[in-house]
């Protein structure tokens, strides 16, 4: 059990942080991955809190106020990494770096949520806890098994315990429950075998609040994610097509054969997400979690969200184009001319609050990178939803048609992605292909989705086939008013693949 009082050493880390050292904190902040505010300087940063996770060496727990957001920033005192990317800056003869790099950190940790340790704070505590039973493999094992920090770049910091257990570190902090830890908990204890499962978590405790700091999960054997595992397989569609030569009319058919696998795997994909939602949808005891009836007022306010998601998307493209005449006004013309039909659109929400349809907790954010491609199937990661929505939100219930286009729209992301990794002068040939791959693609996620779905408790989908299809083209529409707004401020010269995706949709209607 720890002491009742912070230790002196942990005590002169924190105030050197908040005082002398704050330049170097602020310095150190501003390079991480994980920090928000990238396009604009600090003014302020202060150590809201701390709490000694070791006296000697200190490892000390910080809470940090950056402006108006906080962050969770462990640090450790002795000798630092070599990557100077860790590091903060000298104290005294030593030097305080991220404490994820020393070597004992992720075994301190480990041992405070396997014993229910309570680390009182400066002004509260954190309180570390497991899951119980555990027994795939024993704390003790876990205790020798090597503890190696994962060296990319992510909006979260995790370290590695012998390819058993993986403890994440939530950086960027909001009051509440994290949608993460609050989902896998939940899916766990439900036994759904599709997600890492909760092996144990940390949590600040001060001032009338309670935030999430760390996870403890199961680590997942894969073969890398869905992205990076889709677009392998469509480069060998690629290499297995003759790019001189023109499609046949029978092209999907030749696709089916060409790619029979992927479409295999893709139908899992869909029926591991139907069977997502059937979980979520299945304790009607836990009020965060019980499966509710859309109503119109729902249904009303998702529609206003596509029209607000078209609003702010003309602004920022009007503003675009003052700052690039040329490569905005062309993207503006036809969203502004298409404004009626969107809205149009959106109206189709309203098909769900018919039939006694209900609205879950779903993931918020999902994608081909927020699943792992495992030996035979698919486990969905990271159910924290879009980082830049408030918390409220992304723990709101939905329907789970958003998580559908979600995906769907992926599909179109990575046939694009795929293309554009081929020399230029195959793409006109390939095209064709491809395309018809991510129509086959759609209709086989569909047909897994819908028949895992139908084994909910609950309604999850509207009765007919048609008001399905029309509530999915809104919601896709939405995620790609999103991805058309992120791409004209982050990567302009992908804007032609969101305003396609919503050409289509808005044209010709939804396939499949």
């Amino acid at each position: 059990m720890a002491s009742s009082t912070p230790r002196s050493d942990a005590a002169a880390v924190a105030r050197h942080l908040d005082g002398p050292g704050a330049a170097a904190l602020r310095a150190f902040l501003e390079q991480q991955r994980w920090f928000a505010a990238k396009s604009r300087r600090l003014e302020t940063v202060r150590v809201e809190d701390w709490a000694a996770l070791r006296a000697e060496p200190p490892l000390v727990l910080l809470l940090v106020r950056a402006d108006e957001d906080r962050y969770y920033v462990p640090v450790a005192l002795g000798h630092p990494p070599a990557d100077a990317h860790r590091v903060i800056g000298p104290l005294g003869a030593e030097t305080l770096f991220d404490a994820h790099w020393e070597p004992d950190f992720g075994h301190c940790l480990l041992e405070a949520i396997t014993s229910r340790r309570t680390l009182p704070a400066a002004r509260g505590a954190f309180h570390c806890a497991p899951v119980e039973p555990w027994d795939s493999p024993s704390w003790d094992e876990l205790e020798q098994a090597p503890a190696t920090p994962h060296s990319g770049e992510q909006s979260n910091t995790s370290i590695f315990f012998d390819r058993r257990l993986i403890l994440k570190s939530i950086r960027r902090l909001q009051p509440g429950l994290n949608p993460d830890f609050e989902m896998t908990r939940m899916l766990t204890a439900r036994g759904f075998a599709h997600v890492p499962r909760l092996a144990g978590w940390a949590e600040y405790a001060g001032e009338g609040e309670t935030t999430t700091v760390v996870l403890l999960q199961q680590f997942v054997a894969n073969q890398g994610d869905g992205w990076t595992h889709t677009l392998a397989r469509l480069g060998r569609l690629c290499d297995g097509i003759d790019a001189g030569v023109a499609p046949p009319a029978d092209v999907e058919q030749r696709v089916m054969i060409l790619a029979a696998d992927l479409l295999a795997e893709v139908h899992e994909l869909g029926a591991v997400t139907g069977g997502l939602h059937a979980a979520l949808a299945s304790d009607a005891s836990l009020p965060a979690f019980a499966p509710e009836p859309i109503t119109r007022a729902d249904a009303e306010r998702w529609a206003r969200g596509l029209v607000a998601e078209l609003d702010r998307l003309s602004a920022d493209l009007a503003a675009a184009s003052a700052r690039r005449p040329e490569g905005a006004a062309s993207a503006l013309r036809p969203l502004v001319e298409a404004r009626a039909r969107i809205e149009r659109a959106a109206d189709d929400l309203f098909l769900l609050a018919e039939g006694a349809t209900h609205k879950i907790r779903c993931h918020g954010d999902y994608h081909l990178g927020q699943v792992l491609k495992t030996a035979e199937s698919f486990v969905v990661i990271d159910f924290e939803g879009e980082p830049a929505r408030p918390l409220e939100e992304r723990r709101a219930k939905h329907c789970p048609l958003r998580d559908v286009a979600g995906m769907l729209r992926s599909f179109d992301y990575a046939v694009h992605a795929s293309l554009a990794a081929r020399p230029a002068g195959q793409h006109e040939r390939l095209q064709p292909w491809l395309e018809a791959w991510e129509r086959l693609a759609a209709r086989a996620f569909l047909e897994g989705y819908m028949m895992a779905a139908g084994k909910s408790p609950v309604r999850l989908l509207p009765p007919s086939a048609e008001a399905v299809r029309r509530a999915r083209a809104a919601f896709e529409l939405e995620k790609a008013c999103y991805e058309l707004r992120y791409e004209l401020n982050n990567r302009p010269d992908w804007i032609s693949i969101p305003l396609a995706g919503i050409s289509r949709i808005l044209g010709t209607g939804t396939w499949p």
